[in-house]
């Protein structure tokens, strides 16, 4: 029985180009390393760029330069806190109005570590799959502030600590991705070509004064001039 081809499904192409409108316009690898003591026991780190100041300013620079954003890979571990406590990290997807609070909560999670007193070493890498980290929405938006919160992050990263004020030392690696350019002047890729642009103009300049420099010397060596600024003349060829 002969079956029809139907539209694949998926956002619509570009016109005038290869690519889909979901395409990102900026891709940003990030590594930051994060130590914590703080006085409760639950610690909550919202993956908004926006929220990332601390850690890392790179991320904040982009949240200013685009309006939407998300996240297409983060892995983490835990370090050696040199403390006789426990704590856990896991990542939790989407905005929950009740976020993990206890060690066995954080455990239960998928992407997930803890870390004891006795551990030396950091921890094995943590890596959040793809699924998680797209959350509800394709895209966020970049700086937080909105009506809805669910708007504004994939997910969080939450530390539980077995006492209060002990040491957290966390390590991650991520990906993000921006889109729309709230400034189309001060955009990375932007500032990237308008260096580029300059530098060429700055070397068309250079080669230019060059090139007269040297036609000058040329000049010069093929009609030397002697002190009094009148050309030199061999013996025996002035006039009688």
């Amino acid at each position: 029985m002969h079956k029809s081809k139907g539209r694949k499904s998926g956002p619509p192409k570009r016109s005038g180009g290869g690519g889909t409108y979901d395409d990102p316009v900026e891709r940003v690898k990030v590594h930051w390393y994060e130590y914590a003591a703080a006085v409760a026991t639950q610690d909550l780190r919202n993956l908004n760029p926006s929220n990332m100041s601390v850690v890392c300013s790179r991320l904040t620079a982009l949240a200013d330069a685009f309006a939407h954003f998300r996240i297409v890979s983060l892995k983490f571990r835990a370090h050696a806190n040199n403390a006789a406590t426990y704590f856990a990290i896991g990542f939790v997807g989407g905005i929950q109005d009740v976020p993990p609070a206890t060690l066995t909560d954080v455990m239960n999670l998928g992407p997930s570590v803890l870390q004891g007193p006795a551990q030396q070493v950091p921890s094995n890498w943590v890596k959040v799959c793809r699924q998680d980290l797209a959350g509800p929405f394709p895209w966020y938006k970049s700086l937080l502030g909105t009506a809805d919160a669910t708007e504004e992050s994939p997910g969080l990263l939450v530390t539980v600590r077995s006492a209060a004020s002990a040491p957290v030392i966390m390590e991650c690696i991520a990906t993000y991705e921006f889109k729309t350019p709230v400034s189309t002047a001060n955009t990375p890729a932007a500032v990237r070509l308008a260096a580029e642009v300059r530098a060429a103009r700055l070397l068309a300049i250079q080669s230019k004064e060059g090139a007269m420099l040297r036609k000058l010397l040329s000049a010069a060596v093929a009609n030397p001039r002697n002190d009094a600024g009148t050309t030199s003349q061999t013996p025996g060829s002035g006039m009688a």
